[in-house]
């Protein structure tokens, strides 16, 4: 699975925050619990 291979070379680039962040989307997108948001509303929601 790609994204899982993406999601792996980005852990060393990233804070343990924002990489929580990213699981737990990603976990969510699955299970599709998610809400259909625009993107410059998802931006101010994950800061």
């Amino acid at each position: 699975m790609k994204f899982v291979i993406v999601l792996e070379t980005l852990e060393v680039l990233m804070d343990e925050e924002t990489l929580k962040r990213l699981k737990q989307g990603e976990k969510e997108l699955k299970a599709g619990d998610y809400i259909d948001a625009k993107p410059e509303e998802i931006a101010e929601l994950l800061r």
